[in-house]
């Protein structure tokens, strides 16, 4: 599947209008979404555990910080809004929209065109 990049939002959890637009890659493979550090600082999201994962392009293992965070898309001229825990990157990382805000909001990627699209889910 080719990579491409979408602009998402990321918000406080204490203050869901205090947000922060950031453009990061679409990773089916990425559980858990990565912004920069600082950019959580700024939002006031605090971390809440740390965690061990291996970096997909060189298998290195890292420790990073995660927090909770509110992340928005608009979709369609829809916005979309879910809560999920969020990594704090740190330099040279590479911000990830993660799989699991595209399940929770419903959400899947068309490889073909490049971008995200709503999935009619069936119960």
């Amino acid at each position: 599947m080719g990579l491409f990049k979408v602009k998402f939002k990321v918000c406080s959890t204490r203050d869901p209008n205090r947000c922060k637009e950031v453009e990061g890659l679409v990773d089916t493979g990425a559980i858990i979404s990565v912004v920069p550090k600082r950019i959580l600082e700024e939002l006031g999201i605090e971390p809440i555990r740390e965690q061990d994962f291996g970096l997909a392009t060189c298998g290195l293992r890292v420790r990073r910080k995660i927090g909770a965070a509110f992340i928005k898309i608009n979709i369609n001229g829809k916005e979309l809004v879910t809560n999920d825990e969020v990594i704090f990157g740190e330099e040279g990382d590479t911000i990830i929209l993660g799989a699991t805000v595209l399940e929770k909001l419903g959400l899947k990627v068309d490889p073909k065109e490049k971008k995200i699209i709503e999935h009619i889910a069936h119960l």
